[in-house]
């Protein structure tokens, strides 16, 4: 078995076999984005080669003209493996070799979840069931160019240079903040060592008109736990004034100065 590039021209299907042309259009788009995400399974034949598997992907190539698709070939000495099996074992494998990334582990369970359950991939990549889950949604929400950078950490650390898929999370849950707000924000996290809390802080100052740049000074300078207080000015101000207790900026500085370590939710309380 070995995964190469092969000319479309010297692949062969067989006549009875049915291609569903379904939803063919969006495959063809995102394959033009994104690449192939899964190559496709040929058994070679002398010089020609016989599609076992992913002959939608090996007409939509041919559709966008390409002249070459990446395919796993097998031998005839080899023992054919079905799609699901390649996928089980290249995740694996790739696990053994280094962490892998939330779109390796998100593809490969996509894929798998067409022909089985949650449990039953859990099982076959030694994985929990929560894991298998958060992949599936956090590859579904998470825009694609980001998910490439959230690795799906053994041990629940985070490594340096990645970003926490909690985060990327938070941000993809923000209502109210446009995409391109998301964008950078991801852009930022990226490249910066900041905490969930922050982030959350951030995203809501947003909300309220900001710009990432107006968010990111006002957070450093007030942190998370008086966050609530700018987002709601109106609501706060007209609070303070009705008790007598000075300014927004007044009651701020307070806070920070007598209250070390308050949180949001005490806050609230």
């Amino acid at each position: 078995m070995k995964i190469e590039e092969i000319p479309l021209v010297k692949i062969d299907f067989k006549s009875n076999h049915r291609i569903d042309y379904e939803d063919m259009a969006n495959l063809m788009q995102t394959i033009k984005s994104y690449g192939l995400l899964q190559p496709i399974g040929v058994k070679e034949d002398g010089n020609r080669y016989t599609i076992i598997w992913g002959h939608r992907r090996w007409k939509a190539f041919e559709k966008l003209g390409y002249r070459t698709i990446p395919a796993v070939i097998f031998s005839d000495s080899d023992e054919n493996m079905t799609e699901e099996e390649f996928l089980i074992f290249q995740v694996v494998e790739n696990f053994q070799k280094s962490v892998p990334s939330l779109k390796e582990l998100g593809d490969a369970c996509k894929n798998l979840r067409k022909t089985m359950s949650v449990s039953e991939i859990a099982a076959k990549l030694g994985l929990s069931k929560s894991r298998i889950k958060n992949a599936l949604e956090e590859s579904a929400r998470i825009p694609a160019k980001w998910q490439a950078k959230i690795k799906v950490v053994v041990g629940g650390e985070d490594k340096k240079g990645t970003i926490p898929s909690t985060t990327a999370m938070n941000i993809a849950n923000m209502r109210h903040v446009t995409p391109e707000l998301k964008e950078q924000l991801y852009e930022f996290v990226s490249k910066n060592d900041i905490s969930k809390e922050n982030v959350i802080a951030i995203g809501s100052l947003m909300k309220t008109g900001r710009s990432l740049k107006e968010a990111i000074n006002e957070v450093k300078e007030y942190r998370p736990v008086c966050v609530n207080l700018l987002v709601n000015r109106k609501k706060w101000d007209e609070h303070i004034e009705r008790l007598g207790m000075g300014n927004r900026e007044f009651i701020i500085r307070i806070i920070n100065e007598k209250i070390p370590g308050l949180c949001i939710m005490n806050l609230r309380k």
